[in-house]
């Protein structure tokens, strides 16, 4: 009786491990858990997007707000300078439409309108996410108003 009260019990154990591994392997990671949220203001136009749980969407957000005018660094991606660095973390070349992702030797963030390559020209830190309406920035000239969302 003790043997079959312990190979239930392994049993029991294997199954609770198994699925904690499971449901760790569905669950969206810390560092894109959205940070907070923040609106890009272009003209009467404003973007809705978020930042990512990180030290140097943190820093970034700790900027906000920005008044800031956007160049063209790459045919996929409009840029603007900060007014000084930030904290730097491990960089990627991965990138996604609506992607906002900052460049240490800039100091500058990428905000990319469109997926037309597959990697980014300069590795870069993923700030966060546009949630719609990243194309608008394609063919915008002019300034931005980046600032946290008021809840």
């Amino acid at each position: 009786m003790n043997d079959l009260i312990k190979n239930g019990a392994r049993l029991l154990l294997s199954a609770v491990l198994v699925l904690a591994l499971c449901v760790s392997a569905f669950a969206v990671p810390p560092a894109v858990q959205p940070f907070t949220p923040i609106e890009l203001v272009a003209g009467s136009t404003v973007i809705d997007a978020v930042l990512y749980n990180s030290a140097t969407s943190r820093a970034f957000a700790a900027m906000l707000p920005l008044q800031v005018e956007l160049w063209t660094p790459a045919d996929f991606a409009r840029a603007f300078d900060l007014p000084r660095r930030i904290a730097d973390e491990p960089r990627t070349r991965d990138f996604e439409e609506g992607g906002l992702a900052y460049w240490y030797e800039g100091p500058s963030v990428a905000i990319f309108h469109t997926h037309e390559r597959e990697e980014t020209v300069v590795p870069v830190v993923t700030l966060g996410k546009i949630l719609a309406g990243a194309g608008f920035f394609k063919n915008y000239e002019g300034h931005v108003l980046i600032r946290l969302k008021e809840k």
